[in-house]
């Protein structure tokens, strides 16, 4: 089991990119999270300075991916675009211990 970490914070995002990822409805965001097949148990945090998916996955290049998808599709309502655009630029990554 490994444990994956996704966010962005104040020191990474400014304000107006950190609103479009804000979380209103944590229960429905986190039911769709864990029901992911690459996450066996997750964590959602969106506070005024931060939005972390913290996550335990056996699959961790497979769950990092879909953390990726789901905080273009579910959080920002964007189209999934891996691998590029804004989120790229503002997001950090933790494995394991340094999560």
């Amino acid at each position: 089991m490994k444990i994956l970490l996704l966010g962005m914070s104040h020191r990474t995002a400014p304000v107006e990119v950190r609103e479009r990822y804000a979380v209103e409805d944590h229960s429905a965001a986190l039911q769709k999270l864990v029901a992911l097949e690459e996450i066996d148990e997750g964590v959602l945090i969106s506070t005024c300075n931060r939005v972390e998916i913290i996550v335990i996955t056996r699959q961790p290049d497979a769950a990092l991916l879909s953390l990726f998808r789901f905080f273009h599709k579910e959080l920002s309502g964007d189209s999934p675009i891996p691998g590029g655009g804004e989120l790229d630029d503002h997001v950090y990554e933790y494995r394991d211990r340094e999560a």
